[in-house]
């Protein structure tokens, strides 16, 4: 019977756990004339779109488009539609229908991932809306997150794309689980995504993902405890310090002299942990998850980091209203338990010019979807910074010097170029959120080799600035500081020419922006002969990332290689290829570098890589039609190519024609590197 009892548990927890459920929303702000557009149109419009995702699972990715369309409506118009399936805004005045068009989870060339369920719109506040997509995935599956910053070169995220409409104003933040996070070697960055084996239920996965977060939780506890102590240094906060064992060596009662430190830095403390509590609070999980994938909040954060930098270097003091101060003051003479509150309160606002700063930068940093974590950053941050007031009033005769060579100012200029450095985190977030490309890897490299240099010889008293005095002598830490500071730049350096720095994967752009990488640059010189007739340009590439691997060139675009093949004679190579696609990337590293099949790609080949992932909206004398269909983007176009022509959406695909496209080779996919070899073999006989 037990045995038997076993045998029905391990069905039903298979049944429960057969797929994996991911909730993804967006939020969007609505146009607020939208009852007048619906009212110009007769009182209904139209709004389509499609949602874009990878599906994938050990051996390949296949990229998925969902359409998606609703009909937004006044019935008030007497349109003969039936209200009673659909959503009321009331608020806003007007229906709006669940998604009309079908659901694709049965095309033949899309593997057995799992399925989609479009939700729809729903009302989020008075002046926006939500749109939720369910993704059931089956186990061996998985999807990217919808964070750039986390796909395969920024490219294979889960997006939701509209065309144009009159609904939504803004575009705002996704809502999504956490993704599973792993570092991928062969993108040289973190890779987020969601699957279907519920890492989460079962309790040995659980244990490493609640050890994973500990761990993150004490790496952040231990720098805003460091914070905290950097903090003591500054002008503001360390002349505070004598005042603070005058006012308990004075004390008349002997008593509270004694217990008077301890209730003064649980107080400091207290009030630092209220302020993370705050901003949990107020925030809330969803909008500290909102802070951390908002282009516009991380351009807020770039410009309050550099703000506090220009303050650090002694532009200007940010300070509090007098009023204030002097209030608190007259609280923290009352004496007792109250008063010496009020006197860690005041210490508190006095120290705001040097500490906001830096407080500031411990929320900011905790702002990535952890409610925990602007409360353990506040605990880290002021339990240091509360440990020294309260031994130093306990033992006054602990009080040191500085170390020698160091004064209150060179701390406060040492963070200002900490504090501009991590400032471009949060520029380079809003640069690959809206793909401007205005800060690629090379760039923040330079911007940071500079900082740090002129870091080092700030510390060896090369550089001074406005507040420094003339005196030129270091002492043993600066020196250190100094040796390490330009040592990290020693490290970084090779960095602008393509080394992939993954010790630092979490801080810099990710290696799909980098412009310059020295082996691709070697590996075109070794190619030029081979190249010399080459078209000089083609197609498609100054797009983003459509580039050819290992010093080869090629087409991006089926129709223009075929003319290049009939011009020269050749066959055509064709890589069914993706962005987000691993397997392709290890194809390329691995086998096609192989000095044997490199010579034949280059020599015996034209090359063309069709990206199935590709957003890229073509011209409209581009657009490929499909009996009513109209394929107006080129990932789709390319997509349309390799399941309509070669019956297969899996990728890579690597197929062999001739220009009139009859194939000379039966197409293969992932494989070892003699049978790939065997495959071009065959091409070219």
């Amino acid at each position: 019977m037990r045995i038997f009892y076993k045998l029905i548990s391990i069905v039903f927890f298979a049944i429960i756990f057969s797929t994996g459920d991911v909730s993804i929303s967006r939020i969007y702000d609505v146009n607020k004339d939208i009852i007048d557009v619906i009212n110009a149109n007769q009182g209904k419009i139209d709004l389509e779109g499609s949602i874009s995702f990878q599906a994938c699972d050990s051996s390949a990715c296949i990229p998925v488009f969902q359409d998606i369309s609703h009909l937004i409506f006044d019935p008030s118009f007497n349109q003969n539609i039936d209200t009673s399936e659909y959503i009321l805004y009331e608020d806003f005045g007007f229906l709006i229908t669940d998604n009309l068009s079908a659901i694709e989870n049965d095309n033949p060339f899309i593997p057995d991932w799992g399925e989609i369920e479009i939700e729809g719109f729903s009302p989020e506040s008075e002046s926006s809306v939500k749109y939720t997509i369910n993704f059931k995935i089956n186990p061996g599956y998985h999807i990217f997150t919808t964070d750039t910053l986390l796909s395969p070169l920024g490219t294979g995220n889960t997006d939701i794309y509209w065309e144009e409409n009159s609904l939504i104003s803004l575009e705002k933040n996704y809502i999504e689980p956490i993704p599973f996070i792993k570092y991928n070697k062969l993108y040289k960055q973190d890779i987020g995504y969601h699957d279907g084996e519920k890492h989460s239920y079962t309790e040995s996965k659980q244990n490493d993902i609640t050890e994973s977060n500990i761990e993150s939780l004490f790496n952040f506890f231990l720098g805003a405890f460091i914070a905290g102590l950097a903090a003591i240094f500054t002008p503001c906060v360390f002349p505070m310090i004598p005042l603070t064992v005058s006012f308990f060596t004075n004390q008349g009662d002997k008593k509270q002299s004694q217990s008077g430190p301890i209730i003064y830095g649980l107080s400091i403390i207290l009030i630092f942990i209220l302020l993370g509590l705050g901003f949990s609070f107020v925030l809330g999980a969803s909008a500290l998850n909102a802070l951390a994938t908002s282009a516009t909040a991380n351009l807020i954060f770039f410009f309050i980091f550099f703000i506090f930098a220009l303050s650090f270097f002694g532009a200007f003091e940010i300070t509090l209203p007098n009023a204030l101060l002097n209030k608190m003051n007259k609280k923290a003479d009352q004496g007792g338990i109250i008063g010496i509150f009020f006197m860690a309160f005041t210490l508190v606002l006095i120290s705001f010019s040097c500490t906001a700063p830096i407080v500031g930068s411990v929320l900011i940093l905790s702002a990535d979807g952890e409610f925990l974590k602007p409360i353990i950053g506040m605990l880290g941050f002021s339990l240091s910074f509360a440990l020294v007031f309260t031994l130093t009033a306990t033992f006054p005769r602990s009080l040191d010097n500085l170390p020698k060579g160091f004064n209150l100012n060179s701390i406060k200029v040492f963070l200002g170029f900490v504090e501009l450095a991590f400032s471009l985190k949060f520029l380079s977030k809003a640069d690959l959120t809206n793909q401007w490309g205005i800060l690629n890897r090379e760039i923040y490299l330079a911007i940071w080799i500079v900082i740090f240099l002129l870091l080092g010889f700030y510390l060896l008293g090369k550089i001074k600035l406005y507040h420094d005095d003339d005196n030129d002598r270091i002492g043993v830490l600066r020196l250190f500081l100094a040796i390490a500071s330009f040592s990290f730049v020693i490290a970084i350096f090779p960095g602008m020419f393509g080394a992939p720095l993954s010790w630092l994967s979490g801080y810099l752009p990710p290696p799909s922006t980098q412009e310059f990488d020295i082996t691709e640059r070697f590996d075109q010189i070794e190619s030029g002969n081979t190249y010399k007739d080459f078209p000089s340009e083609v197609k498609y590439q100054n797009l983003k990332n459509f580039k050819m691997p290992l010093g080869l060139k090629g087409f991006f675009d089926y129709d223009e290689a075929i003319e290049y093949a009939k011009k020269v004679n050749k066959p055509l190579f064709l890589d069914f290829t993706g962005f987000a696609c691993e397997n392709c990337r290890l194809m390329e590293h691995n086998v096609w570098s192989k000095p044997h099949i490199l010579e034949m790609l280059k020599n015996d080949f034209i090359i063309v890589s069709l990206f199935v992932d590709s957003k890229y909206q073509l011209n409209e004398e581009d657009w490929l039609y499909d009996g009513e269909k109209v394929i107006k983007q080129l990932g789709l176009k390319n997509l349309h190519i390799q399941t309509k022509k070669f019956n297969n959406a899996a990728q890579p695909l690597y197929v062999i024609v001739d220009y009139d496209e009859n194939i000379l080779s039966e197409p293969i996919g992932y494989c070892s590197e003699n049978e790939f070899y065997e495959f071009l073999k065959k091409g070219i006989k």
